[in-house]
C-alpha cells in the first residue's frame, strides 16, 4: 500500500517556517534502515531504479542491488561496522547511490562530505565526523590525500575512476565468493 506523504504535510502555521508532518503510525523497520533498502530493492527487482542522466543508460534495482551487497561486503571485510562512518565524496552517476546505500547495509554511519569546498572546511568535515572510508570522485582526491594526512588520519580513499594511489572503486564491485549469495 502506498501512502500520500504530501497529505500529511502541515504547512507552516507558527510563523517559524517550519513544516512539519502530522503524527504517522509507521514504526522504523527495528533491523535498520539498511535492512528496509534491502527489501525494498529486491521487492522492486526488475523496475528501474536510476537512469543516467547523460548517456540515458537504465539500471534495475536488482543491478544496483548487487553492487550494494558487493560493496557491503568488502567495506565488512575492511573492518566497517556499525561504529564507523563511510564518507561519500561524489558528484552524480550510476554508482552514486551505491555509495550511500551500501554503507547502510553493513549499519555504518553516514557523513557526506563536500569536497568542492575549501581544503579548511574538508580537514573540519574529516576531524568531526572521522570517516573509516571515504568514497570520492577523481577531481578531488588530492585534496582529499592532503587532508586525511593533515588530519592525521588512516582513513581509507576509495576512488571513483582510475587511481594508482589509492583504491579503486571497481575493487569494491569484485565478487566475493560465496558470500554474494549468503547475504
Amino acid at each position: 500500500m502506498t501512502t500520500n506523504f504530501l497529505a500529511e504535510v502541515e504547512e507552516p502555521s507558527q510563523g517559524d517556517n517550519i513544516i512539519r508532518t502530522k503524527n504517522t503510525d509507521i514504526a522504523p523497520n527495528p533491523a535498520g534502515f539498511g535492512h528496509e533498502l534491502y527489501i525494498r530493492m529486491k521487492e522492486h527487482g526488475d523496475s528501474v531504479s536510476q537512469v543516467d542522466a547523460e548517456t540515458g543508460k537504465s539500471e534495475t534495482f536488482n543491478e544496483v542491488l548487487q553492487r550494494c551487497i558487493r560493496v557491503a561486503l568488502h567495506l565488512k571485510k575492511r573492518g566497517v561496522t556499525p561504529e564507523d562512518v563511510v564518507a561519500p565524496a561524489t558528484g552524480n552517476h550510476l554508482n552514486t547511490a551505491v555509495a550511500f546505500v551500501a554503507p547502510l547495509f553493513v549499519g555504518a554511519k553516514l557523513a557526506c562530505i563536500d569536497a568542492s569546498t575549501t581544503p579548511a572546511d574538508v580537514l573540519s568535515m574529516v576531524n568531526l565526523t572521522k570517516p573509516k572510508v571515504i568514497l570520492a570522485c577523481k577531481e578531488y582526491e588530492e585534496k582529499l590525500e592532503a587532508v586525511i594526512k593533515d588530519a592525521n588520519s588512516e582513513t581509507e580513499l576509495v576512488i571513483f575512476g582510475e587511481t594508482e594511489r589509492n583504491t579503486p572503486f571497481e575493487d569494491l564491485l569484485k565478487p566475493l565468493s560465496q558470500d554474494e549469495e549468503e547475504f
